[in-house]
């Protein structure tokens, strides 16, 4: 049943989607959203904010559906939290895409900026991201230790999407793969958060889906908008995974973070020809 109405969600938001996109894209040239890639193409960036919005199909049908007794969807807790962290980090994005600049760079360069008197967007996105994601792990586990760790999955893996963002598809891909694990992990959990988690991740997923081609083919960029939500719906996921993997993820994901500010990931990546070769897969 979870599968079934895992697949429903995905795919009624990639039709939304689909039908979004022309629009959305057409707002945000004309409100000169518009960036230099790595190939110096300008292109429309921010195109990720359609993910959330096409989610908001599924999740609202999600609210019909009655649990029985009163009559309060079985779903309420679990869509109000996917609402309100994935549309907090996709607003965080849009001000970074919107407003940001690209001379400050790395975790430790924005929050010495921020320290320094000088606040940056990506000093508001580390800060404002690591809260909500915290906010989203007290909502799943309470004040505990899973609840610090679930939030900490979240806020990382939002950040480590931004990371990954510097190339056509690769962040879609990594969102893609951490789903599919995450889903696993969580499969593996008896708790009640997981099988609401892999049905509401499958909408964001499946809306994202709907900007594979566009974003491989260098068409349009996903921003900090598009991979923060792609990350914390990945986060959400995996921190209704049994406790021990979310610890082991955690540290991955710092490893990573500590990597990234001293080396370059896309270099890391192209020197390993099975990462090089999925990295090129579809573009």
């Amino acid at each position: 049943m979870i599968l079934v109405a895992a697949l429903a969600a995905g795919l009624l938001a990639y039709g939304t989607a689909r039908a979004l996109l022309p629009p959305a894209l057409f707002l945000l040239t004309q409100g000169g959203l518009v960036r230099r890639n790595y190939r110096g193409d300008e292109l429309a960036t921010g195109a990720g904010i359609v993910i959330p919005l096409a989610s908001l199909a599924p999740w609202g049908l999600f609210l019909l559906i009655p649990a029985g007794g009163e009559g309060e969807s079985r779903f309420s807790a679990p869509t109000a939290l996917w609402i309100a962290l994935l549309f907090g980090m996709a607003l965080l994005g849009l001000l970074d895409d919107a407003l940001g600049n690209r001379e400050t760079r790395g975790l430790k360069g924005h929050l010495r900026a921020l320290l320094s008197g000088r606040p940056t967007t990506g000093s508001f996105k580390a800060l404002f991201g690591g809260a909500l994601g915290l906010v989203g792990g007290l909502w799943l586990h309470g004040p505990t230790l899973a609840g610090l760790v679930g939030g900490l999955l979240i806020a990382l893996f939002a950040n480590a999407m931004n990371l990954l963002d510097v190339r056509p598809g690769r962040a879609l891909k990594g969102a893609l793969v951490s789903f599919i694990l995450g889903t696993g992990a969580a499969w593996q959990h008896p708790g009640a958060w997981a099988g609401a988690s892999i049905v509401h991740a499958a909408a964001p997923i499946g809306a994202a889906c709907a900007l594979w081609r566009p974003d491989h083919k260098g068409t349009l960029m996903l921003g900090d908008t598009g991979a923060n939500v792609l990350g914390a719906a990945a986060g959400i996921v995996w921190a209704s995974a049994p406790f021990s993997w979310q610890v082991l993820v955690v540290a991955l994901l710092l490893l990573m973070h500590l990597y990234a500010e001293r080396r370059s990931l896309s270099a890391l990546i192209e020197s390993v020809p099975l990462l090089s070769r999925l990295d090129r897969w579809g573009r």
